[in-house]
Formats: C-alpha cells, structure tokens, sequence
C-alpha cells in the first residue's frame, strides 16, 4: 500500500492557513513532525515563542486540534510554586521514551518575567528544550460566535493531524548523517544563547545543553523526512538552521540582522537599543554583561558589529550553506 503522505501534510497545511491564517510553513511541518512516534526517540518538548496571550490555549492553531498539549508558561509563573511544581512532577513521572510531545508557549518572547522565588525548579525545566519563533498575526481567525462551527473546526483539524502522522504504513525511519560543519553551527548557536542573569527581575535566558541543542535540532531534521516518509534530504537541513536561529534571545537576534542588513556593517548606540526593545537601563545590563562572545562595542565611536559574518548567516537561519569550517 503506497500512500501520498506529501498530500496529506498538504492538505493540513492549506486548512492550517484557511481557517488560522498561519503560514509559516516550516514551523508547522517542525510541530507536525515532533508528534511522530519513533521507536527510540523521545517526544521533544520545545518552548514556542508566539504572541498568545491567554492562559487558555485550548482554540489555538499550534494544538494541532486538541491533539497535544501546550500549557502557556505564564500560568506556571502566576500559579502558586506547589502548584507549578505538582504539574511539573506530573509532566515528568513517565520514562522519557514514554512521555507525549508538548509544547510549551511562552508570549513574552523578549524578557519572560521571572516566576517566584519558590519557584526553585523552573529554570531546570525550561532549559533543556529548544524554542521555536512563530508571529502570530491578528486576525479574525479565532473570533468565535458560532460554536458549533468551531467544534467542528477543531474535530476537522485533529483529524487532519491524525491522518499526517499516521504511521502504520510508513517505511522504516531513514539514517541521517548530519554534514561537516554541524558542530560548527551548533557551537555558534551555543554561544549565542548565552546564560547571563543580567537582571535580578527578568528570568535568565537559559543556556539550552549542548547535548539538547546536537540532538533536537539533527532529530528534527530525521523526523520532517519521516513526516514526508523520504530518505533526508540536503534541503531538510534548513529545519536544523531555523531551530538555532530561533533559539537566539529576541533582543540579540534583532540586533544581529540589523547590523547584518545594515550598509555598514555597523549599527549606533540609540538604533541598537531601540532594535532590541529594552530599555535604557536593561539594555546598558545587557551590553556590560552579555554579548561579548558575539558582538563589540566601540566605546569611542558609540557602534556595535558582529565579530564574525557567519552569526549573521545564522540569525538569518542560512547555516549549512557551502561555508567554511573556522573556529570562532
């Protein structure tokens, strides 16, 4: 029995832009892909960045029709820490190979509030998981006042996902080797995601492990070639670079393809604070205390520059192009 898996993503992808009006292609593909069950390897949890504000995220498009859960990480801050904690321990009681995939959506993409001081656990629990950067436009898509047709949405919605990653009929999972410069790449993601706790008030952005950050991001690739049920492909490797640009912090990734988009190679003092979005006071934290592994500062001419091209070509998500191997 052959199937046409392709059609089937397809078809979700059109109803994903029809009725949600998402079309960021590759992020959904990396979401639909994530709830494949492989023998082997774990569900990944990732953190979405996306501008969904409400606690409640039961409508939301990134549910794939109620099909996975995505608790919204401000009701684990606001949540008493006992509370916070009882869902944690609940989440993580299962073995890892048995655990379902989650996504976690975190609105405030620049500087996440920091959860209360009990709260001892929560930095240990987001920092393995990678972070996936999706905009959300505002549309009328989840305005409801029909709820029959909306009951109808979600049931059509999770029987399209059902049917994408449906995998009794597949081949067997394809082998992937990951090119040369994966490590490359992966270790100037790392150093852009950086673990400095510049602001008492502000959660620190979490360094994600080198082990987390190697495997999600190659078996992300393995599972977008399953999902099409392929052998991998070149062009599937685009889904690795996309992960480790979106894993950058908002505020860096900014300042970093302003400068890259920028005639000079450079950008000012005041365009660089305003590029960010912080504020005086958090942004002159931040310049003392953060960059230094990817950015300069001249103090004599009020610029910053990017020590080296390639953190441009990776904010862009353009790794694994035909570059060199350097050390940086």
């Amino acid at each position: 029995m052959s199937i046409d898996y392709a059609a089937r993503v397809e078809e979700l992808l059109e109803f994903v832009g029809l009725e949600y009006k998402i079309f960021d292609r590759q992020a959904i593909e990396i979401l639909l892909a994530a709830q494949l069950p492989i023998a082997g390897l774990p569900h990944p949890w990732m953190i979405l960045e996306t501008g969904w504000y409400s606690l409640d995220t039961g409508s939301a498009w990134f549910t794939f029709g109620n099909t996975v859960d995505c608790p919204a990480l401000p009701r684990l801050r606001i949540d008493r820490p006992r509370t916070s904690i009882r869902k944690i321990n609940r989440w993580e009681e299962p073995p890892l190979l048995e655990r379902p995939p989650m996504f976690f959506i975190e609105p405030h993409g620049a500087i996440p509030p920091k959860p209360h001081r009990r709260f001892t656990n929560y930095r240990a629990f987001v920092n393995p998981m990678i972070r996936l950067r999706v905009p959300l436009p505002k549309t009328a898509a989840n305005l409801v006042l029909d709820p029959s047709r909306e009951i109808h949405r979600i049931q059509r919605y999770g029987y399209l996902t059902k049917l994408a990653i449906d995998c009794r009929f597949r081949d067997p999972v394809p082998s992937c080797t990951p090119p040369r410069n994966f490590l490359y790449w992966a270790e100037l993601a790392s150093k852009l995601r950086y673990d400095e706790a510049w602001d008492h008030r502000f959660t620190p952005t979490p360094a994600v492990p080198w082990e987390e950050l190697i495997n999600q991001t190659a078996q992300a690739v393995l599972r977008r070639a399953y999902l099409f049920n392929r052998p991998v492909e070149d062009a599937d490797w685009k889904v690795a670079a996309r992960l480790m640009a979106d894993n950058i912090p908002l505020w860096t990734w900014r300042m970093i393809l302003e400068i890259g988009n920028s005639e000079g190679g450079y950008i000012t003092a005041v365009r660089a604070r305003k590029t960010a979005g912080l504020r005086p006071r958090d942004f002159q934290k931040f310049m003392l205390h953060s960059p230094e592994k990817y950015l300069e500062y001249d103090f004599k001419r009020q610029i910053w520059t990017v020590l080296h091209p390639d953190f441009i070509t990776l904010a862009r998500g353009e790794a694994f192009g035909p570059q060199q191997e350097e050390t940086v």
